[in-house]
């Protein structure tokens, strides 16, 4: 009897409930349903899908089919009948011929019960709205295929509305594209906090406090029969006042509902598997099948989301999943019970490997923090070191990645050791942090000496710290130091570790251009290429590297040009953006510009520019400033400063002092371009000597500048005397280019002292060595002292003519002045590196997985763009950058 009465009540519409929440907007979207020949609503048991049907239904007056389905309904027949008796229940002399036909045969075939369910309602001639609550207890493919016959007939007059846990395995492109689908999701009916307030504003004699109001809507997660469960908790209080009691006290009561009615209901494999997916913040199968070493996670997952589970899905694609967090406290604290904390953090600890294996490192370093084990978590980042230096497409990524990775790192205590301070001294390495390198290297060889592992064990690390130490010895100008360190290097790095032995040898053929040796150098260059013919390899790609920076150290912008050129096409698809690619943009843009082509020139810059994720933050920085002085160069004043004041935010967001102090100096240098009092600034000019530094804005050369615009007799003193000391310094030298900027300045010094003569013989030498290098605005920028220089050369001397042609050229002519985004309407770095992998068509995950991000942090970027860009989805976006020219088609 209980059993007809139950069967009875599957065919019934729910009531709606009083006490529930009315909400007026999703009302209204499921008001489309009678124009929608399919509804769906999928979400977790709890969400309050059946509520709102029932509620929607009590506002319309059409006649209702309702069926809650049940396990036994995956046969043909049953469900047959089933449909019959809901049809019934709206026209009691319908479907006739179904159910004659379901009299005579035990095992209908499926394509022949939905022709005569399908005739018999067309039949009556009236509009029926059929309900299937609780779809997702169907799991037999005859039924899918006999439900869908039913709702894909273009004729059909019974919109049909679908509430499951799970969607069904149907194909719905066809209907969505006739506008026949209307969806509800998870985060669709999930309350909002004002939902929540209203609730218990309902059903409560008093309110709830704000605060909460709030703790309660972050930790159930808009579920709607939590809110439930904590409610009939609160009206069980005898005393009202107990009511202020804490948010964990009321979850308590939501966590013994779900372990009675859901988790204790499970055979104790599945509880094993439910325990530890709930240790992670995300999951997926690949990882649960590691840790528990078995190949069923997926068909748990599955399981439990029919059961109703509150499983949130991050990315659909990829099947990475979360729980909310009451279920997270349940299944965490169980699981700490049952097999105590030695279990968990041997979990953790193994998935830290994972997600290692996985390259998500932030997360293997969380996990391995978890286990209680900092010096894993160290290792996990040495062992990425090599991954991320050595990824082309990261380019100037890896600094910020490194520094996340060691911030990370240093929220839990750890202990100082070789390979914390390889990962440190490897940061300002790439970071260009030139008073933290030296200090850190001498720190790394005390702890390698002191390490007790066996000699062969160091191997390896003593042949990085000979690496690093080539690299620093070359930012500082020792040359000799460079050679000897590179030797030690390829001694002892193996040749596994091949970046970084690329890189080493790069320095030290610099090394060799830079004491006058060029021919070897390019000499060298020739024979890797020549050794590696048709390969597009890293080593090839570096090689070019160097011998398009001989070039630029040398001043040969004829050769400049060419290797430049072959670095770009280095790559099988020069289109595909990577730090090769942006290095060669930026020396042809240097080479153009210097020639004053400006409109060439401005394309390689934005090349660079479009990309500043791939681009090395030296070349990245260096090209806004390059985009700057051509606009100065054009008259676009306001465009120029813009463009100034970005390089000075890319500075700071990197976090690199050298590139902080080169953007403050260009600021200072552009206001005396633009005859307006540099900003006041604290730093004085360095006895540092600019020394091997190829870049537009050097710091200590502006400084000077600066000095020489005070005018005062001390400043001008000072500022003779460094341009000498700088002059000694680089004396040893092969850099015409750079000795040439150096000696403009000195010119300018000796004119500002009133001595003009020994200005002019000197300005005429350098006209001379400027005109058989092809430079022209390195003379165009040399400031107002460089201009009277330029114009006393018109007069007299055997360079007139070409003194002449580059005055004519200073002319400023306010040509075009685009529309130039001001620095707030600007994306930030990280969000021009999301935006530029979306034009190549990446996915979610596949940038979170390449920028080392969450797939979390890509949405919301994501999320900034388009609010930035003012436009709603992907496509809308793309075309919009490309017409701010923030991205090339």
């Amino acid at each position: 009897m209980q059993q007809i009465q139950s069967a009875c009540n599957r065919l019934l519409p729910s009531q709606p409930d009083p006490t529930w929440i009315e909400r007026p907007y999703l009302l209204a979207r499921l008001g489309q349903a009678l124009s929608r020949r399919l509804t769906l609503l999928v979400a977790p048991a709890g969400a309050g899908k059946t509520v709102l049907i029932s509620q929607w239904l009590a506002q319309h007056r059409d006649p209702v089919a309702w069926l809650t389905v049940g396990v036994e309904d995956n046969t043909p027949a049953h469900l047959g009948h089933r449909l019959v008796q809901a049809v019934q229940q709206v026209w009691p002399d319908a479907c006739a011929a179904t159910a004659g036909y379901l009299a005579v045969t035990s095992e209908p075939e499926v394509s022949a019960l939905g022709t005569h369910l399908r005739a018999d309602v067309e039949a009556y001639g009236e509009r029926m709205v059929l309900v299937l609550d609780d779809y997702h207890q169907i799991t037999s493919p005859a039924i899918h295929q006999l439900v869908h016959q039913l709702i894909n007939d273009p004729q059909a007059r019974v919109p049909c509305i679908i509430a499951s846990h799970i969607e069904p395995p149907w194909p719905l492109t066809r209907l969505r594209l006739d506008q026949q689908l209307l969806k509800l999701h998870d985060h669709d009916l999930f309350w909002s906090q004002d939902e929540v307030r209203q609730f218990f504003t309902r059903i409560l004699p008093e309110p709830l406090a704000p605060h909460l109001i709030t703790l309660l809507h972050e930790r159930i997660e808009g579920w709607a029969i939590g809110y439930r469960l904590i409610a009939l908790r609160l009206s069980e209080l005898v005393s009202f006042e107990h009511k202020a009691t804490s948010v964990a006290d009321l979850e308590a009561y939501v966590r013994a509902y779900l372990t009675e009615e859901i988790v204790d209901q499970q055979p104790p494999e599945l509880q094993r598997w439910l325990m530890t997916t709930s240790l992670f913040a995300r999951f997926c199968h690949p990882l649960l099948d590691w840790l528990l070493d078995t190949t069923t996670s997926a068909s748990h997952l599955q399981h439990m989301i029919c059961q109703g589970m509150v499983v949130v899905p991050l990315d659909h694609e990829q099947g990475w999943y979360r729980y909310q967090p009451v279920w997270t406290d349940l299944l965490q604290q169980r699981l700490l019970t049952q097999a105590g904390q030695a279990h968990v953090e041997g979990l953790y600890r193994a998935a830290a490997a994972w997600f290692s294996q996985a390259n998500l490192v932030e997360e293997a370093i969380a996990y391995a923090q978890l286990a209680g084990d900092p010096m894993l978590a160290v290792q996990i980042v040495a062992s990425h070191l090599h991954r991320i230096r050595s990824t082309e497409s990261a380019g100037g990524n890896v600094a910020s990645v490194l520094k996340q990775w060691l911030a990370l790192l240093l929220r839990k205590p750890v202990e100082t050791s070789v390979e914390l301070l390889f990962i440190q001294a490897s940061l300002a390495t790439v970071s260009f942090d030139d008073q933290r390198i030296e200090p850190l290297l001498a720190q790394l060889a005390s702890a390698i000496e002191a390490d007790p592992r066996p000699a062969a064990e160091l191997t390896a690390i003593r042949g990085e710290l000979a690496a690093l130490h080539t690299f620093a010895a070359f930012h500082r100008g020792d040359l000799e130091a460079v050679h000897n360190h590179a030797k030690q290097a390829y001694a002892l790095l193996p040749a596994s570790i091949g970046y970084i032995r690329d890189w080493t040898l790069a320095h030290d053929l610099l090394a060799y251009t830079l004491e006058g040796n060029r021919a070897y150098t390019l000499h060298q260059v020739e024979a890797t290429l020549a050794s590696r013919p048709g390969h597009y390899d890293r080593s090839r790609r570096i090689m070019l590297f160097v011998a398009a920076m001989a070039n630029l150290y040398s001043g040969d912008l004829a050769l400049l040009r060419s290797a430049a050129e072959q670095l770009i096409h280095a790559h099988p698809s020069p289109d595909h953006q990577c730090m090769w690619v942006a290095a060669g943009h930026y020396l042809l843009a240097r080479m153009h510009y210097e020639q004053h082509e400006l409109e060439v020139a401005e394309e390689h810059f934005a090349r660079v520019l479009a990309y500043p994720m791939e681009s090395n933050p030296r070349i990245y920085h260096d090209s806004l400033i390059g985009m700057a002085l051509l606009n100065q160069a054009r008259g676009d004043e306001a465009a120029a400063r813009t463009y100034a004041a970005q390089s000075q935010a890319f500075a700071i967001a990197s976090e690199s002092p050298s590139l902080i102090e080169a953007a403050i100096t260009f600021e200072a240098r552009l206001s005396l371009l633009q005859q307006r009092p540099p900003p006041q600034s604290e730093a004085r000019p360095t006895a540092e000597a600019p020394f091997a530094q190829p870049w537009l804005e050097l710091a200590p050369l502006s400084r000077i500048e600066v000095l020489l615009a005070e005018g005062s007799a001390s400043s001008l003193a000072t500022a003779h005397a460094h341009i000498h000391q700088f002059i000694h310094a680089l004396a040893h030298l092969h850099q015409p280019w750079l000795k040439l900027r150096l000696q403009l300045i000195r010119a300018s010094v000796l004119h500002a002292l009133g001595r003009t003569r020994d200005a002019l013989i000197l300005f005429q030498h350098l006209l001379e060595s400027g005109q058989s290098m092809g430079l022209k605005r390195t003379f165009l920028d040399a400031g107002q002292l460089g201009h009277l220089l330029l114009s006393e050369a018109t007069r007299y001397g055997p360079l007139r003519s070409y003194a002449k042609h580059l005055l004519e050229q200073r002319v400023v002519h306010n040509v075009r002045s685009t529309a130039t985004p001001t620095v707030e309407q600007l994306l930030t770095r990280r969000e021009y590196s999301v935006l530029s992998m979306l034009v190549q068509h990446h996915s979610t995950q596949e940038i979170a997985m390449q920028l080392q991000i969450a797939p979390g942090t890509v949405k919301k970027h994501v999320s900034n763009i388009y609010g930035k860009l003012h436009v709603t989805n992907r496509r809308e976006a793309l075309q919009r950058a490309r017409e701010l020219g923030l991205v090339h088609a």
